[in-house]
């Protein structure tokens, strides 16, 4: 709360000061002194102050009393009287000016603080009841609704607010200035006696409320409607009547509107009414008249009812059968008949068939199904002779009507009409009408059923015609080769749903347009103008067009082109069939891609056999002159730098043969799972700390049969490869699962085995391969990185390894998207782990006596080969060729204790000279050596059965290991 502020109104000095003193004790702040009454006026207008202590006698022309009211005549503001005379005539004088309290003086400090807080709470208490009272005045005022208070005793208007006033049509003042029964008299006197007894029930039990609809007169003598609510309120401490009253005057009329409008409407309807009923009365007379009309009329166009009849059948069906049944009936019924049926001919076999008859069943067994021969009845005979209606009298003893007789069912029917049914000249059936008894038929109703029997014919034709078109139509509409139709000016009149498939246009966008609606112009134009000269010359175009789809994207087709003429021989439409050939172009470039790969592999694996045997001689001839160099030679930097170049060109060399499927290797279960977790720590080096490394492994992954270390290649390739395309950083995600490839993956996709596979995915979100470059990807040598930065082996070399492991690796990826590479392994499952080889460990061990045949075509290989061997003391033997060790050994005076021979030579392979000498020396122990081989080839073969290999370029150290390794073994 805030210090009350206080002005002291004394004019002795001394008694202000010491009050002064005494206020700031209490902590009340003092804002001065005023020792006059005009100096109070003054400083209460200037200061404002919470509170004054005035004495009421003042020196000069106006006293404390004085001051006080014209001080609370400009502002709110409580006053406590400070005196020493209590005398009444001062005190009543004080009392005008509602004083807040008085001291009399003496006071002691109590006195002084009770009064002034008393003072102020009271101040502040009756400003809340006054904003209090403004605020629901306020809303009083502005209410919608009229209000007014009044007493019964003594009977007065207490309060009426403005809408109030205005609803009865006076100002607030000339209201309040009525009395009770002069408002009560405004209401209306039908309303009157009503609204005073509710009223006069709520004042009389001295509770509860009223409310009601009354009619008032205004004061200008309008009637209104009022909606009251009255009821008992306290005011000052007496009961006081409360009313609120709101005009619904526009409400009623509305109301009295309605109920007159519904009144009017009822009205209208019973009149309505009334004229529906006398309109209902003509109505029937019109239709009873109409009725007798029509009656006439059928009678008297009984026949055209008939052939409308049968019109409306040949019209609504397509069953032969059905239509036949249909107009056997009605001609049996129209022309009272005993009996009526069809046949249709069958060329073939020369007979006609009964398919339908009436009445159905009449005897038994039905006619329908038995067959006459049409070469052995007379009547067809006469038929196919004059070509017209056949009218037959059965009672004449004819025997050539015997076949007839045993047809008719009816022993009545002695009359019978055959009517032809021809189509394109051909007669196609017949249908047969029977008489009864001896009534004859006559011309008029002969003519009838030649008219009908003439619309049955061309329905038949019809029937033919559209049988013969739903079947072109079905085939068009249901073969897998787009079909359009073409008008003279290139527009399209037809294309079949093949086509909506292959292009993605429907029908409707089809029609009107030209070919130019699927047009690539990928050929030259040139091909174009050739292939419309063709068609412009009436000839047949046929050819492979490459054409577009709705969505741009390109499709193949084998096109035919026909043209088509009218009987005068002119072109009047063009027929073309597009066969959509995506499928076999992409087997044709996956087989282009295939054959170029393994052309470029063979050569890989050449060249890569060749390097090796380089390889060789070079790094045997640096061993050999390391070992005659001493530590200090200067010229050992430079043999070392030759070794170490010699070892960076065989791993290029092992990745051209990876790539080309000629790298040896010996393959063992492996649990992909286990190998990625293991390469973890390496992996993550590798990405670096920009690139986000997530892994997902299947739980029940099977494992793979494969050369754990090629699969780390492989896994680690395409790790930097993922992390070359994201310099910025990104996410890389390594995922396995189990999957199993079918047959229609497998026919698209040439390199890949059906059956289970394990499934290796990295996927990366960098910037992804361009479209044109994708196909190129795994080619060796082929990069887009920088020069000097990529060799262009390392996916070459991923693709080889994944291949030579009977697997498959698919690609997906678009520029800015990121790549995902899948790579599909056969599944291993329920292969046994394979031992690990024994480490070879040389020996110093004596090697005098142990003779060795080398074999090898390339001489420096040999030469130092040989060279070598006889350093360790061992007895070398060395031929160019098979036939040349053949002939050597039999030189040799002893046993040969080892052959080391290279696998592939051109006249005999190592194999077959070793399986020669075997047969002289089974104990022989023989080592293969060479620079490639085939996958499933010589290699495979020697190590699938347990020989000992060693693969070129090897240095002295590996060469004694595999030979000693070999001796033991003996």
């Amino acid at each position: 709360m805030p210090t009350p502020r206080v002005l002291i109104v004394e004019d002795r000095f001394v008694v202000a000061y010491n009050l002064q003193d005494r206020l700031q004790t209490m902590g009340y702040s003092v804002l001065g002194i005023a020792p006059s009454g005009k100096e109070a006026i003054r400083s209460t207008m200037e200061l404002q102050p919470d509170i004054l202590l005035m004495d009421i006698r003042l020196q000069g022309d106006m006293d404390g009393i004085e001051a006080a009211r014209e001080i609370r005549a400009g502002c709110d503001i409580p006053i406590v009287y400070l005196t020493g005379h209590a005398d009444e005539p001062t005190l009543q004088r004080a009392k005008l000016t509602e004083p807040y309290g008085y001291l009399l003086k003496p006071f002691n400090a109590r006195e002084l603080h009770s009064t002034i807080e008393m003072a102020l709470y009271r101040h502040a208490a009756e400003r809340r009841v006054r904003e209090s009272e403004a605020k629901y005045r306020a809303l009083v005022e502005h209410s919608l609704q009229g209000i007014l208070i009044a007493r019964d005793v003594p009977p007065r208007l207490l309060f009426a607010n403005r809408p109030c006033a205005e609803i009865l049509g006076y100002s607030v003042d000339e209201l309040l200035s009525l009395s009770p029964d002069e408002v009560i008299r405004l209401i209306h006197p039908a309303d009157r006696a009503k609204t005073l007894e509710r009223i006069g029930i709520t004042l009389s039990s001295g509770s509860g409320s009223a409310s009601d609809e009354v009619r008032f007169v205004r004061n200008d003598g309008s009637p209104r409607w009022l909606q009251y609510y009255a009821s008992l309120i306290e005011h000052e401490g007496q009961p006081v009547f409360q009313a609120a009253i709101v005009d619904i005057t526009e409400r009623k009329e509305a109301e009295a509107a309605l109920l007159e409008a519904h009144d009017e409407l009822e009205r209208r309807v019973e009149a309505r009414t009334a004229d529906l009923a006398q309109a209902n009365l003509l109505l029937k007379q019109e239709v009873a008249q109409r009725q007798h009309a029509e009656e006439t009329l059928r009678r008297r166009n009984r026949e055209l009812a008939l052939l409308n009849r049968i019109i409306s059948t040949t019209a609504t069906s397509r069953d032969v059968g059905t239509i036949l049944q249909d107009v056997c009936r009605e001609l049996a019924v129209a022309l009272d008949l005993s009996q009526a049926a069809a046949v249709l001919t069958d060329e073939k076999t020369g007979q006609a068939i009964v398919v339908a008859e009436f009445p159905t069943g009449l005897v038994q067994p039905s006619l329908v199904g038995r067959t006459i021969a049409i070469k052995e009845n007379p009547a067809f005979l006469q038929i196919l002779q004059q070509e017209r209606a056949l009218v037959l009298d059965l009672s004449r003893d004819d025997p050539h009507l015997a076949p007839l007789r045993e047809l008719v069912s009816c022993s009545s029917c002695i009359s019978l009409l055959i009517l032809p049914l021809f189509s394109e000249g051909a007669l196609v059936g017949g249908l047969g009408l029977c008489a009864k008894g001896s009534r004859p038929l006559s011309v008029q109703e002969v003519d009838l059923a030649q008219r009908v029997a003439e619309q049955v014919s061309g329905l038949l034709a019809r029937v033919r015609l559209a049988e013969t078109q739903h079947r072109l139509g079905t085939a068009v509409e249901q073969t897998a080769d787009a079909v359009l139709i073409l008008d003279n000016n290139d527009s399209i009149l037809y294309v079949n749903p093949a086509f909506e498939r292959a292009t993605g246009y429907s029908l409707a966008e089809a029609l009107g347009q030209t070919p130019g609606l699927f047009r690539s112009n990928w050929h030259e134009e040139g091909f174009y103008q050739t292939l419309h000269e063709t068609i412009a010359a009436g000839q047949v175009w046929k050819g492979r067009l490459i054409n577009k789809r709705k969505d741009g994207t390109l499709f193949p087709t084998d096109a035919t082109i026909t043209p088509l003429r009218n009987l005068a021989g002119e072109v009047v439409n063009v027929v073309a069939t597009l066969r959509d050939v995506t499928r076999e172009a992409q087997l044709e470039e996956q087989i282009r891609h295939a054959q170029k790969m393994e052309a470029v592999g063979q050569l890989a694996g050449g060249i890569a056999h060749d390097f090796n045997n380089l390889l060789a001689v070079i790094q045997m001839s640096s061993a050999l002159l390391q070992r005659q160099m001493q530590p200090e030679d200067p010229l050992l930097e430079n043999v070392l730098q030759i070794q170490s170049t010699v070892t960076r060109a065989a791993n290029i060399t092992g990745q051209l043969l990876n790539f080309s499927r000629r790298e040896v290797s010996r393959q063992q279960v492996v649990d992909l799972n286990q190998l990625i977790d293991d390469l973890d720590w390496m992996l993550r080096r590798l990405v670096g700390k920009d690139i986000k490394l997530f892994k997902s492994l299947a739980q029940d992954l099977r494992p793979v049969q494969a050369t754990p270390s090629e699969l780390e290649q492989v896994l680690v390739n395409l790790v930097v490869n993922a992390r070359d395309a994201m310099p910025n950083g990104g996410t890389l995600t390594l995922e396995t699962a189990n999957t199993v490839l079918d047959e229609a993956y497998v026919a698209e996709n040439l390199d890949a085995r059906p059956g289970a596979h394990v499934q290796l995915t990295v996927s990366d979100t960098g910037v992804g391969i361009e479209h044109e470059v994708k196909p190129r990807i795994f080619e060796p040598f082929f990069t887009t990185k920088k020069r000097g930065a990529g060799t262009g082996l390392g996916l070459a070399t991923v693709s080889g390894i994944v291949k030579q492991n009977g697997g498959h690796i698919l690609v997906d990826s678009s520029l800015g998207q990121g790549a995902t590479f899948q790579v599909f392994l056969p599944s291993g499952e329920g292969v046994a782990p394979q031992p690990e080889p024994k480490p070879d460990v040389v020996s110093d061990r004596a090697t005098v006596g142990q003779t060795i045949l080398v074999v090898e075509d390339e001489e420096l290989v040999r030469n130092l080969t040989a060279r070598m061997l006889r350093s360790r003391g061992y007895q070398v033997h060395v031929a160019g060729s098979g036939p040349e060790a053949l002939r050597i050994s039999e030189q040799c005076n002893g046993r040969v204790h080892l052959l080391l021979a290279d696998l592939h030579m051109p006249e005999m392979s190592g194999l077959e000279v070793a399986r020669e000498l075997q047969s002289r020396w089974p104990q022989m122990q023989v080592l293969y050596m060479s620079g490639y081989s085939a996958t499933g080839g010589l290699v495979r073969r020697v190590l699938d059965e347990g020989a000992l290999f060693l693969p070129k370029p090897f240095d002295q150290h590996t060469l004694l290991e595999k030979v000693q390794a070999a001796l033991d073994d003996a």
